[in-house]
């Protein structure tokens, strides 16, 4: 099997997952509370969740970014630590 091959099958395997999680965002989103009670703590939960992903994220550019300059520096090569944070974000997404 060419290398070819590889690349078109771990594409299709990513597209397929993206697809399968933006169903199944979908179907989340779709979905009513009608309890005041439990609508009052899923709102509660998802402004924690937000306000960790936030904090988590600024953390992770910041090794991100270190990560990438040592790659830069030991590889001498920008576009390797270019990718490096392509990849990094593509990871976050």
């Amino acid at each position: 099997m060419s290398i070819q091959m590889y690349y078109l099958i771990f594409g299709g395997i990513s597209l397929f997952g993206l697809a399968v999680v933006a169903f199944l965002v979908h179907t989340i989103q779709r979905m009513r509370v009608d309890n005041e009670r439990a609508a009052k703590i899923a709102k509660a939960i998802h402004g924690g969740a937000m306000t960790f992903l936030s904090a988590e994220y600024k953390i992770i550019a910041v090794v991100v970014l270190i990560v990438a300059g040592l790659i830069g520096f030991i590889f001498k090569s920008a576009l390797a630590a270019g990718i490096f944070v392509i990849g990094s974000l593509a990871s976050m997404v």
